[in-house]
């Protein structure tokens, strides 16, 4: 272990604090510098949809598995979205071993929200026949390497599978309840807005630090993830920390609103 190593893991308040003081992160990055983003669509070929998200080395897979089922009497239109992420040791060791952890099922309710909140999904699309049939959409998502705003590549990842989903033509026969399903016709669904997520921390109550590392979020005060739609605030994500000054809530967003830009021109260029 070099001296920089040994001195960082003995006191990583200090070691950062030496870096953000002059307006820098151990990675070289400023202070609101976002790391780069790699987008890859239809990655699983056994999946109706995919996508493979990189952020800096932040790693998340989607596939997408799509099943037929009776919808829910209480909504008869309405199809089914089941986000479901798996946080393990062998993205992270602050993971548990096996087993599904508190972690992933606040990230799964986390996922719901950002995608319903922002309306990105009319579930009656999903509908094939009212009260009868509709499609499920088991979104399954795995972190291979989380090194910080894991919540932000995994919500793109999410929108990227959903983006490239292909459904095969299904036939619902109402009186013989004979269901068929045509794989040689394929077509997607509309996504009617496009959530992207932007993860900050503050550190020490006073610096404004976006796209954090495992590291920077290991010692931040607040930690705090803006979800975005056409550059209008569509849904916030702080699990405790400090509350943030107005002035510095507001520069968050037009941050966030930045990055929002940028992966949508990234996803322009894959989908055009």
């Amino acid at each position: 272990m070099s001296q920089e190593e040994l001195y960082k893991t003995i006191n990583p308040v200090k070691y950062l604090r030496n870096f953000v003081e002059k307006s820098l992160r151990p990675d070289g990055r400023d202070l609101l510098e976002f790391r780069p983003t790699i987008i890859n669509k239809d990655s699983i070929a056994t999946a109706e949809g995919s996508a493979i998200i990189k952020l800096g080395t932040t790693t998340v897979i989607c596939g997408i598995k799509a099943e037929l089922a009776e919808p829910d009497s209480s909504e008869p239109s309405n199809g089914f979205i089941v986000p479901n992420i798996e946080l393990t040791k062998l993205c992270s060791p602050k993971y548990r071993a096996i087993g599904v952890s508190l972690d992933s099922q606040i990230m799964n309710q986390t996922l719901y929200n950002i995608l319903f909140n922002s309306g990105c999904v009319d579930l009656t699309e999903l509908c094939i026949a009212k009260g009868k049939l509709v499609w499920v959409l088991y979104c399954d998502l795995v972190c291979l390497d989380d090194d910080g705003s894991v919540l932000d590549v995994a919500s793109l990842a999410l929108i990227t599978a959903l983006k490239s989903l292909k459904l095969p033509k299904v036939n619902y026969d109402l009186d013989t309840k004979v269901i068929k399903v045509d794989d040689t016709i394929k077509k997607g669904i509309n996504l009617k807005a496009l959530p992207v997520t932007t993860t900050f921390i503050t550190f020490e109550q006073k610096y404004l630090l976006a796209d954090p590392t495992s590291d920077e979020e290991s010692i931040a005060d607040t930690f705090v993830t803006i979800a975005t739609c056409d550059g209008q605030l569509s849904y916030i994500y702080q699990p405790g920390g400090n509350s943030l000054a107005s002035e510095q809530f507001e520069s968050l967003i037009k941050q966030a609103g930045k990055r929002e830009k940028y992966i949508i021109s990234l996803l322009e260029n894959i989908f055009e």
